[in-house]
C-alpha cells in the first residue's frame, strides 16, 4: 500500500515518473486541502496502478476523508471482493460496482 501511495502522490507532487506532468503550481493543494485521484486508488484502473491514467484534483481534507469513509464502508457492507484474475472468465466473474461521483464547487 505505502508503494501505491507514493505512486499516486508523486504525481500530486510533480516528481519521479511524474516530473513535469503533476499539478501546476496554483492547483496544488493549499492549507486544509490534499490531494484527490479518480478513478479511485482501490480499483483496477485507480491510482495506484501504473498501467492507467487518473486526475488529480486538490480538495477540502475534510470532505475527502468523508468521501473515502463512506466508499470504504460501501465497499465492506455490499461485500464487494477483490479482482481475481484466476477465475475462468475474469470480466464476467468478478465483481463489478458503479459509484456515481457528484461534484460541487464551494
Amino acid at each position: 500500500m505505502e508503494d501505491q501511495n507514493a505512486h499516486k502522490n508523486a504525481a500530486g507532487k510533480d516528481r519521479g515518473d511524474y516530473k513535469g506532468m503533476g499539478l501546476p503550481a496554483e492547483k496544488q493543494p493549499k492549507s486544509g486541502q490534499q490531494c484527490d485521484e479518480y478513478p479511485f486508488r482501490t480499483t483496477l484502473e485507480g491510482a495506484a496502478s501504473k498501467d492507467w491514467d487518473f486526475s488529480l484534483r486538490a480538495v477540502d481534507r475534510s470532505d475527502n476523508a468523508g468521501a473515502g469513509s463512506r466508499l470504504k464502508l460501501y465497499v465492506l457492507h455490499e461485500r464487494i471482493l477483490r479482482w481475481d484474475a484466476g477465475l475462468a472468465d475474469p470480466q464476467r466473474s468478478n465483481d463489478a460496482y458503479w459509484v456515481n461521483v457528484r461534484y460541487s464547487i464551494r
